[in-house]
């Protein structure tokens, strides 16, 4: 009976063997694959490793480096606005001097000026001088009859010209004694008109205009006499306003 035990023993581990000998021999020719293939995906993840790590390391420099940019742009930010503030309180500065020193020439010229005023009052002369000062830009030193002409052809030369939607200033005549300007109604007759009305209004609008003109004083302190004429728009005359220096002293004053 252990005869036979053995046996079945020897004949079991004969076929394990010869069952175990094609699976031995598969890992035999196989193993150097698969260790090959085992090491080039262990270098694949190394090298993969080592690349993510450089990517890493590249990624932080870059980042580093922008940092140090930025850093780099707020300090020259800052260093320009500190010039800027610098140049500008500088320029204050300056313009403060010219400013005080423009000030002190022009209170020395005022100084001067006075102490020059006071001789020359002193003197008698600075009487003649200071009327001399006040005449018209029209009068000439001989000639008073050449300021009026002056004053009636600088007004004359564009007329006639529309002075609102209804009234056309035709033309200016006079002589030293008088200056007459000469108006249209160009969109009314007379028989349209409230005379007295116009005649009311025409005066106090003229005489505003007249007596507070300053060419106008200095003729009108030399005796000459302004009148402004209105026609309606077929030549027939509407009204008259005369005025002369009593006139406008006494409507001023009332």
């Amino acid at each position: 009976m252990g005869y036979f035990k053995s046996m079945a023993v020897v004949i079991a581990a004969i076929l394990l063997a010869i069952m175990l000998k094609p699976i031995l021999r598969f890992f035999a020719e196989n193993s150097e694959r698969w260790y090959a293939n085992w090491e080039s995906k262990r270098e694949r993840e190394l090298l993969e490793s080592k690349e993510r790590a450089e990517r890493y390391i590249q990624k932080e420099l870059e980042e580093q480096s922008r940092e140090e940019e930025r850093l780099r742009q707020r300090e020259a930010q800052e260093r320009i606005r500190q010039e800027e503030a610098d140049e500008r309180i500088l320029i204050r500065s300056i313009n403060m001097r010219t400013i005080l020193q423009w000030i002190g020439g022009i209170v020395m010229l005022v100084i001067v000026a006075i102490f020059i005023i006071g001789a020359y009052r002193s003197a008698g002369p600075i009487s003649h001088l200071w009327k001399k000062a006040q005449q018209s830009k029209f009068e000439t030193k001989s000639n008073f009859d050449m300021a009026i002409r002056n004053y009636i052809n600088d007004r004359a030369r564009s007329l006639p010209a529309m002075i609102d939607s209804q009234t056309r200033l035709d033309t200016i005549v006079g002589d030293s004694k008088g200056i007459n300007h000469l108006y249209t109604m160009v969109n009314y007759s007379i028989d349209e008109l409230d005379i007295n009305y116009f005649r009311k209004v025409l005066r106090t609008v003229v005489l505003n205009k007249t007596c507070t003109s300053v060419e106008s004083q200095y003729f009108l302190k030399r005796n000459v006499v302004f009148t402004y004429s209105y026609y309606d728009k077929y030549g027939k005359q509407i009204a008259t306003a005369t005025f002369d220096a009593t006139a406008c002293k006494q409507a001023l004053y009332q």
